[in-house]
């Protein structure tokens, strides 16, 4: 039996603190940035977009008053509980490249 693949909404992912965690924590750092668009309309679709910041030196980051605690804390809670689930039932948190496992060797 196939599983039906389930979505996350993007008012959730904004909600979430999850957009805010991969913007700051891995999409920053590279000079990009995750950007939504919706909105109340259930006919208009959602969007997600990605910025590209990699020319400027500096990059991207959140103004002051964008920076969120309660999103980041929400995030790490999210993290920890799932992590803790896929290493207790994989072995492992991120999936390993077996060329790497080889060199390791």
């Amino acid at each position: 039996m196939t599983k039906k693949i389930e979505y996350l909404s993007v008012k959730e992912l904004r909600e979430s603190g999850l957009l805010h965690e991969i913007n700051r924590t891995f999409l920053h750092p590279l000079g990009l940035a995750l950007q939504t668009e919706f909105s109340d309309n259930p006919a208009t679709k959602a969007k997600l977009k990605i910025q590209d910041w990699r020319k400027d030196p500096e990059g991207v980051r959140f103004s002051e008053s964008a920076l969120s605690s309660k999103k980041a804390a929400a995030f790490r809670k999210f993290s920890k509980e799932r992590t803790a689930i896929r290493e207790a039932q994989l072995g492992y948190i991120c999936q390993p490249i077996e060329e790497e496992l080889k060199l390791k060797k």
